[in-house]
């Protein structure tokens, strides 16, 4: 069994790494800030680690430096929404195992696990690629009209349970989040996996209402996993 930590401030980040993660033969342990995730570190062997690095009372990249004392063999991904200057980017290419801007793909990340099982480093795209999308991600954050239709997926809460599929139009879209329309009603607080669309992104529902202009649809707000500023 793999043993992972989460650390970040941002509780939808733990809540949505910790259920993608439930039905993999993994031990998932988040902590909100640097003190309580380095303890952690001390009370428990780790097989990975995700990292913000922008935590509430410290430096993400300070502390990728304590983790790698510590305990050398944990492989640490760093999680970021914004562009790292030169000497963070220096520390964390030489002592981090990958670097995931967000908000990024859910589904990604669990290939990331299991090229991690399979020990298969080779299966990791390269930092200048993953540098280039957080940069053109900065280009423009404004919401963008998107009439396009889509296909999702709803993201079973509990085992056993299979993924539903359907159809729904996208409103709009930005960074941070976009709004759809579906005959499905979908309850705040579950996830959902977009399909050919959104650049195959995973998001948690955060509002679901009935469209005004057709009384058998819903509208509803999803955040894209992973938000700017983390």
């Amino acid at each position: 069994m793999k043993r992972i930590l989460v650390v970040d401030d941002d509780s939808l980040i733990r809540y949505s790494l910790s259920a993608a993660f439930q039905d993999r033969d993994t031990e998932i342990i988040t902590r909100p800030d640097s003190r309580t995730g380095l303890k952690a570190l001390g009370d428990w062997l780790f097989d990975l680690c995700f990292l913000d690095i922008q935590l509430p009372d410290g430096n993400g990249v300070d502390m990728l430096r304590m983790i790698r004392q510590l305990s050398p063999k944990t492989k640490i991904i760093m999680m970021t929404g914004s562009q790292p200057d030169a000497a963070a980017m220096r520390t964390i290419r030489e002592n981090a195992f990958l670097f995931l801007a967000k908000p990024f793909d859910l589904f990604r990340v669990k290939r990331v696990l299991d090229a991690l099982n399979r020990e298969d480093e080779n299966a990791f795209q390269n930092f200048e690629e993953l540098e280039t999308r957080v940069a053109e991600r900065r280009r423009d954050r404004r919401r963008q009209a998107a009439a396009k239709q889509i296909t999702f997926v709803t993201v079973p809460s509990d085992a056993g349970e299979k993924e539903d599929c359907h159809k729904g139009d996208l409103v709009d879209i930005s960074d941070r989040g976009t709004r759809i329309r579906t005959a499905h009603h979908l309850k705040p607080g579950s996830m959902i996996r977009f399909r050919n669309s959104v650049n195959e992104a995973a998001g948690v529902v955060r509002w679901s209402a009935t469209d005004k202009e057709k009384n058998d649809r819903y509208v509803a707000g999803i955040q894209l996993i992973g938000r700017e500023g983390g």
